[in-house]
């Protein structure tokens, strides 16, 4: 039972830097399209909270590593996200600024 558990996590790690390796690269639309793979492998994992608590020590300990490897995973997906949100915000906003100052020009010049 605990190798089932094992695997759910060291899935959820492989899942999670697999989106990691997608941010790196920018793939974007690739990330988001792998997401939910991910988010139901946590989903998996979350199911049983008990298991944590009362599992073996040494087992325990593995756990820690797995958990700690995709927590660390998904914060630095997170930082590239935020930048790349960032990324599109400045580009939409130079969209709209073009697009105004077209329609300044247009009404200027009779257009």
């Amino acid at each position: 039972m605990s190798d089932t558990r094992l695997s759910a996590y060291t899935h959820l790690l492989e899942l999670t830097q697999g989106l990691l390796a997608l941010a790196r690269a920018e793939s974007w639309d690739a990330l988001l399209d792998a997401i939910p793979a991910q988010q139901a492998a946590m989903a998996r994992v979350l199911k049983d909270n008990q298991f944590l608590s009362n599992c073996p020590a040494d087992i325990r300990s593995t756990l820690t590593v797995l958990i700690t490897q995709t927590d660390a995973a998904n914060r630095e997906i997170l930082e590239r996200l935020a930048a790349w949100r960032t990324q599109v915000s400045a580009i939409l906003e130079e969209i709209n600024s073009t697009r105004q100052n077209g329609k300044r020009i247009s009404r200027a010049y009779g257009g």
